[in-house]
């Protein structure tokens, strides 16, 4: 299910080795890191394609049931809430406090300080639905994007153009960054950077998020949208918590 490297950097990770997963050449290192313009954002490998498949499988089993359906969030059209499939307890809670939490608060260690709750969704683009998606920032503090599949799709990177919540976009090339989305590859940044899809010009491209939230960072920095403070579930039991390859 995961990814050997991505074990690996988490590994490093827990044994304070941080250092250890970066390389100055960005196509050999475990994990490729973006800081131009103030910008810190991290790819790497994680779901094994295998998986991918499998829950590609599980989402389209569920998207063609009769089971009640709500829309991923208000920007995409299609999509699933991972919650309403059930992969919550099972998958995505062991997913966030046993790997993306120590790996987050390594990297953003006041935003991810303590990530204690998430919402989990997939959206899909393709020709005649969802094709693209505008200049927005998320309701989290630290954004989670693994690319999917499915069959060969063109086009749809995902693109910062160097801003972040209530500073404005930079215009020049310079300040942007464009990533191409690989399978089983994910994409870590903050909430508060401006990003957007481009256009999907031919196949199905399906993207899992998940938005991390920290409440004690929303005490007093609010909410990535509103700037509220909210309220969200405890996180599980240590003991509850379980492990997963």
């Amino acid at each position: 299910m995961l990814d050997p490297n991505f074990l690996s950097i988490v590994r490093c990770v827990d044994e304070g080795k941080t250092d250890a997963i970066f390389s100055n050449d960005k196509n050999n290192g475990l994990v490729s890191q973006y800081v131009q313009a103030g910008r810190r954002i991290y790819t790497f490998p994680m779901f094994t394609e295998a998986f991918c498949g499998d829950l590609i499988k599980e989402l389209d089993h569920f998207n063609q049931s009769k089971a009640p359906k709500g829309r991923p969030n208000s920007m995409n059209n299609y999509g699933v809430l991972m919650d309403e499939v059930g992969f919550t307890r099972e998958l995505l809670d062991p997913l966030l406090f046993n790997y993306i939490r120590p790996l987050a608060k390594s990297f953003y260690p006041n935003e991810a300080s303590c990530l204690s709750s998430f919402r989990a969704f997939t959206v899909e683009y393709s020709p005649g639905k969802d094709t693209e998606l505008s200049a927005h920032y998320d309701d989290a503090e630290v954004t989670l994007n693994v690319c999917l599949g499915t069959n060969s799709f063109e086009n749809g990177d995902l693109v910062f153009d160097g801003g972040v919540r209530g500073f404005p976009k930079q215009k020049s090339d310079d300040h942007r960054l464009r990533l191409k989305h690989k399978l089983g590859m994910a994409c870590l940044h903050l909430g508060s950077h401006i990003h957007r899809a481009l256009h999907v010009t031919k196949g199905r491209r399906v993207n899992m998020i998940m938005w991390c939230r920290n409440p004690h960072f929303r005490l007093s920095n609010g909410c990535a949208l509103c700037r509220k403070k909210d309220q969200f579930r405890l996180e599980p039991d240590e003991k509850k918590r379980e492990k997963i390859y």
